[in-house]
């Protein structure tokens, strides 16, 4: 369960900073809302690890998350995948019940996302290029 732990860890920084690279306020608020929930999954997730005395490993590689997409719609697909990917680790009981509950909703809500081409838009926030919507900015 602590490779669960992980992973939903892994999800909820890819959920979060995903939202924090969008651009369009809308979609920025329904990826926030996300992360979040996947926060409190988390969270429910480190209690039982706790209340069964099993270790927690935080010590793992987290540059491996991949935080950066091109567009929108990029990552959403990414998000998508990660979401349909966990659900094998889980465990038949309630909590896991209610994480499948909530994560049926965000795929749900992210191919309603995709089918609008209007939400598909450009992500710059990993570039490197020092511009500020026209300002060019200092490179020194």
């Amino acid at each position: 369960m602590n490779k669960l732990f992980q992973k939903k860890h892994e999800l909820f920084l890819s959920m979060l900073f995903g939202a924090f690279s969008i651009s369009n306020d809308d979609l920025f608020d329904i990826l926030y809302d996300f992360a979040f929930i996947e926060y409190r999954h988390l969270n429910w997730l480190g209690t039982k690890l706790a209340e069964e005395k099993q270790e927690f490993n935080f010590d793992y590689e987290r540059a491996n998350v991949k935080f950066e997409a091109k567009d929108n719609f990029e990552l959403f697909t990414l998000l998508k995948k990660q979401l349909e990917d966990i659900r094998e680790s889980y465990q038949s009981d309630g909590m896991f019940d209610k994480f499948v509950a909530d994560e049926e909703y965000f795929i749900q809500k992210i191919d309603v996302l995709l089918k609008n081409e209007k939400n598909n838009q450009p992500i710059t926030a990993f570039s490197k290029k020092r511009v500020l919507e026209g300002y060019e900015l200092d490179k020194t």
